[in-house]
C-alpha cells in the first residue's frame, strides 16, 4: 500500500530562474509540496513561472509577499547577494 500524505506544505518562492523551476518540479513529485505563491520583480514573470505549477498568488512587493498567509514555507532562489535583504525583510513585516 502507498503511504498517504499527512499534510501539504504550501510553498512561496522568491526567484523565478532555472534553480527555482528545478526545485518546484522536484518538490511536487513528492506530492507533499504545492507552490502557492511567487515573488518576482514583474507580475508577468511571476505568472509565467507559477501558473504552470498551479500557483495562484503572484507578488511584486516583497512585504506583501511576506504578509500573505498562502504559504507556510519559503524557498529563496534569488541571486545570492539578495538573500539576506529578502530574508530579513520578513522579520520587519
Amino acid at each position: 500500500e502507498g503511504k498517504g500524505v499527512l499534510f501539504m506544505i504550501n510553498v512561496g518562492i522568491i526567484g523565478t530562474g532555472m534553480i527555482s523551476r528545478n526545485f518546484v518540479a522536484t518538490a511536487e513529485k513528492t506530492n507533499e509540496f504545492k507552490l502557492t505563491a511567487v515573488y518576482s520583480r514583474t507580475e508577468e514573470r511571476a505568472k509565467e513561472f507559477g501558473e504552470p505549477f498551479g500557483a495562484q498568488n503572484f507578488f511584486t512587493d516583497l512585504n506583501k509577499f511576506f504578509e500573505s498567509e498562502v504559504f507556510s514555507t519559503i524557498y529563496i532562489a534569488s541571486p545570492n547577494d539578495l538573500h539576506f535583504q529578502q530574508k530579513t525583510s520578513n522579520f520587519k513585516s
